[in-house]
């Protein structure tokens, strides 16, 4: 009994060491506005918010929505340089 439970341990850790993680890179070419990125959040609908130095971009796991500072637009970002992100409420502030 003892030589089965010291096999099904055996096993078990065989089976969760062979897993794998997987990583995929995103740059320029994929639509992020920038390839260095300075800062990551996740907001409450799941979306990945990357602040780069030049603008802010929302990834849905498919595409990149960029954000970025335009001079007659007092909507758009203050700046183009995010050093951070911060979740406020609902919002997303860079």
């Amino acid at each position: 009994m003892k030589q089965l439970i010291f096999y099904c341990l055996i096993f078990l850790c065989y089976q969760a060491s062979g897993q794998q993680i997987r990583f995929r890179n995103y740059s320029v070419a994929e639509g992020l506005p920038s390839s260095t990125v300075r800062t990551i959040a996740q907001d409450d609908q799941g979306y990945l918010w990357f602040g780069t130095k030049n603008g802010i971009s929302r990834f849905d796991g498919y595409q990149f929505r960029n954000f970025q500072y335009k001079k007659d637009d007092s909507t758009s970002l203050g700046n183009n340089f995010l050093h951070c992100i911060t979740r406020v409420d609902v919002h997303i502030c860079g």
